[in-house]
Order: C-alpha cells, then sequence, then structure tokens
C-alpha cells in the first residue's frame, strides 16, 4: 500500500470515529467546513489512484454545451415541480433562478466535457 493511501485511510478511521463514536457536534460553522473538508481530503488521498484512470479526451463542442443547455432548461422544471408534488416550499422567482443558473452551468460543463459520442 502506497504511503498517501495509508496516511488517508488511517485519517479517514480517525475522522470517523471522532464523529461516529464521540457523537461530535459543531458550533461554529467554520469549524464544520474544515471538518468536512478534512474528510473530503482524507478520502482523496485513501481512494483517488491516478494510474487506475485513463487520460480522458476533451473536446469543445458548442453545439453539445447548447444541447445539454436545453435538456438541463426543460429538465430542471420538471425535478422543481416533482418536488413541489412532494410539499417543497419554494416561490416562482427562485425556481426561474436555479432554472437558469443551473441550465447556464450544465451547458458550460457540457462544452467541455469529455467526447459522448453526440
Amino acid at each position: 500500500m502506497k504511503p498517501r493511501k495509508l496516511a488517508g485511510g488511517i485519517a479517514l478511521a480517525v475522522l470517523a470515529l471522532l464523529s461516529f463514536v464521540f457523537d461530535l457536534e459543531f458550533e461554529s460553522i467554520g469549524v464544520k467546513i474544515a471538518y468536512t473538508l478534512a474528510i473530503l481530503l482524507a478520502m482523496f488521498a485513501t481512494f483517488y489512484d491516478k494510474e487506475n484512470y485513463e487520460e480522458l479526451e476533451v473536446g469543445f463542442s458548442p453545439k453539445r454545451g447548447a444541447m445539454y443547455f436545453l435538456l438541463g432548461f426543460f429538465a430542471f422544471p420538471v425535478s422543481l415541480g416533482v418536488k413541489a408534488a412532494f410539499g417543497a416550499d419554494f416561490s416562482i422567482q427562485s425556481a426561474i433562478i436555479f432554472t437558469a443558473f443551473a441550465s447556464v452551468l450544465i451547458g458550460a460543463i457540457g462544452t467541455f466535457t469529455d467526447i459522448p459520442g453526440i
């Protein structure tokens, strides 16, 4: 086992032990964020292995980005509708802002993702 993976595994075990066994409750938001980042870094150190991942093929395709934008523009209101059907409270303004922001984000990500054959 690589030393980085061993150190990450030990750190992850200690952080999980602190959280579950001693039932830690953090008061400050800064401490919560720091603890969450520590867990994420320990998980990254433990589980990431660059040798197992092949080189991704990245392609620039505005057409694919536009298609992802349109898919998001139609999919996100449907997901908000499902949440509303189960009793979630939100306003029309927040739904429009969420849909616009998420659609632009998914369109930008779709423009630069690996080539899925589209």
